[in-house]
């Protein structure tokens, strides 16, 4: 990554000399090149402090996601819990009921009294 990115600099300092046309008169090959390995130095000292950085946010990040994951895994099995309870309630009320009421079944054979 470091070569790399030494390389894309030395590229876009080649390609886009700002300042560095106006002063290559005054200036000899050895200053100019002195001041470009200083540039590029300081970007490089710059893209590994944001490679840190980055790492740091990715560790914040996948432990953000790791809590979360957790407390969903909580939150389910607590739901799937209460739901099975309430099932459970469901089916003894429903069977509670059927106990005390008689089923009544109604037969065309009876007749009304008149």
């Amino acid at each position: 990554m470091n070569t790399v990115s030494v390389i894309i600099v030395c590229v876009i300092y080649v390609f886009f000399p700002s300042d560095a046309l106006e002063n290559e008169q005054t200036c000899s090959r050895f200053p100019y090149e002195e001041q470009m390995l200083g540039k590029v130095m300081k970007v490089e000292a710059k893209m590994e402090q944001w490679d840190k950085e980055l790492k740091r946010f990715e560790e914040v990040i996948l432990s953000v996601l790791e809590h979360r994951r957790e407390e969903t895994e909580r939150q389910l099995e607590k739901f799937s819990e209460e739901n099975k309870n309430l099932r459970d309630e469901i089916v003894n009320k429903t069977t509670d009921e059927d106990m005390g009421n008689p089923v009544i079944a109604f037969n065309r054979d009876i007749r009304c009294i008149e």
